[in-house]
C-alpha cells in the first residue's frame, strides 16, 4: 500500500512553489543549498530536519518551521502505519493461502494488485470471503450441501475449498422469480428434460426454467486440481444447484443437473445433510446412489434401460 503522495512533504512543497512561481533551482538559491537537494525533496529521498523546515519557512509565509516539522511527522507515521497494517494484511492472506488458493480467487475475480491490504479488501467486496477460523472449523459456508465429485483425481483440499468459495458466490448473486415447491418437481423434470433433449440456447434456458421454479442456478469454470461435477445447496429457502461440466458434453451436462435434482428434493431438505465435509464425502453413500438413479430413470425411463442389451454400460454416459 503507498501512502496518498498528495499529503506528502514533497507535494506540499511543490504546491507552494507553484503558488509563488518558483522553479527548483529558483527555490535552491532562495533556500542556499542544490538544486538536487529540492528535487530530494520533492521525490521524498530526502527529509526535512530542523535546519531545511526553517529555510523553508523564510521563503513560505505564514508556514512556521514548526508546521514542516509536524508535516514530516506525521507523513513518517502515516508511512508506520500503512507498513503495519500491510504487513498484518500480509499475515492474514498467507493464513487464507494455506486454507484456500488466493492466487486462484484472484485470478478469477481479476484482482491484480500488489498491496495485500488492498487485495484483502477485494477479495472481501468480490467474493465476500468468511473468516479464516470459520473456513478451518470447516464451517456452513464451505461444506454444507451435496457434491457430484470425482471419487479418485483432483482431490486437493485447498482448490476444492477454493472452487466452493467461487461457486456459492455466484450463485448468491443470483435472484430468481419463483418460490421453490416440492409439488412442482415433476413439472419441472419436464421441462428440464425437453430443454436437455433439444439442446438448444440450453444454458440460458436451463437458468430461466429453474428460476421460474425457484432454484438458483448457474455454470461455474473448474479449477485445476478440484474434480467437481456439481454441487447443490439450500441457502435460506432457496435451493441452488452449480455445475462446472468438466466433461463438456450434453449427456454429462443432464445427467449432473438430475443428480443435483434428486439431492435438492429429496436429501438437502434434511437439515443434517447441511454439514457434510466436502473432503470426506461418500459417493458411494446411499443418498449419492440413490441420485445417480434418480438421474438414470429420469433421463432414459427404466423399460427402455429394461430393454437394453445386457452388457456392461456408463449410466453417466446415455
Amino acid at each position: 500500500m503507498q501512502i496518498n503522495d498528495n499529503y506528502s512533504p514533497g507535494a506540499v512543497i511543490k504546491r507552494r512553489m507553484k503558488d509563488k512561481g518558483l522553479s527548483q533551482k529558483e527555490l535552491a538559491e532562495l533556500m542556499n543549498t542544490q538544486p538536487s537537494h529540492v528535487s530530494e525533496l520533492i521525490r521524498g529521498k530526502k527529509k526535512i530536519t530542523r535546519q531545511i523546515a526553517e529555510k523553508l519557512a523564510s521563503q513560505f509565509d505564514g508556514l512556521g518551521a514548526s508546521y514542516w516539522l509536524n508535516l514530516q511527522n506525521e507523513y513518517e507515521q502515516m508511512g508506520n502505519s500503512l507498513r503495519r497494517a500491510e504487513t498484518s494484511s500480509s499475515q492474514l492472506i498467507a493464513e487464507y493461502d494455506s486454507i484456500i488458493s488466493v492466487g486462484e480467487l484472484c485470478r478469477h475475480f481479476g484482482i491484480k494488485t500488489k498491496s495485500d491490504s488492498k487485495k484483502l479488501e477485494q477479495l472481501y467486496e468480490k467474493c465476500n470471503l468468511p473468516s479464516t477460523d470459520s473456513l478451518r472449523q470447516q464451517s456452513k459456508f464451505l461444506y454444507s450441501g451435496m457434491f457430484r465429485k470425482s471419487a479418485k483425481k483432483g482431490l486437493d483440499a485447498r482448490m476444492l475449498a477454493t472452487w466452493i468459495v467461487i461457486a456459492r458466490n455466484a450463485a448468491e448473486k443470483i435472484t430468481v422469480e419463483g418460490v421453490f415447491d416440492h409439488n412442482a418437481l415433476t413439472e419441472l423434470e419436464s421441462e428440464l428434460k425437453t430443454i436437455l433433449n433439444e439442446n438448444k440456447d440450453t444454458m440460458s434456458r436451463l437458468q430461466t426454467t429453474f428460476s421460474k421454479h425457484g432454484i438458483r442456478f448457474c455454470k461455474v469454470p473448474k479449477i485445476d486440481r478440484a474434480s467437481i461435477d456439481a454441487y447443490s445447496f439450500i441457502d435460506g429457502d432457496t435451493p441452488a444447484i452449480i455445475v462446472t461440466n468438466r466433461y463438456d458434453h450434453i449427456d454429462s451436462l443432464a445427467f449432473n443437473i438430475m443428480h443435483e435434482l434428486c439431492h435438492v428434493s429429496r436429501h438437502l431438505t434434511d437439515s443434517q445433510r447441511q454439514n457434510i465435509s466436502l473432503y470426506d464425502y461418500d459417493n458411494n453413500s446411499p443418498q449419492e446412489l440413490e441420485a445417480n438413479r434418480y438421474a438414470t430413470s429420469a433421463l432414459i425411463p427404466d423399460d427402455i434401460w429394461d430393454m437394453a442389451s445386457p452388457v456392461p454400460m456408463n449410466p453417466y454416459i446415455i
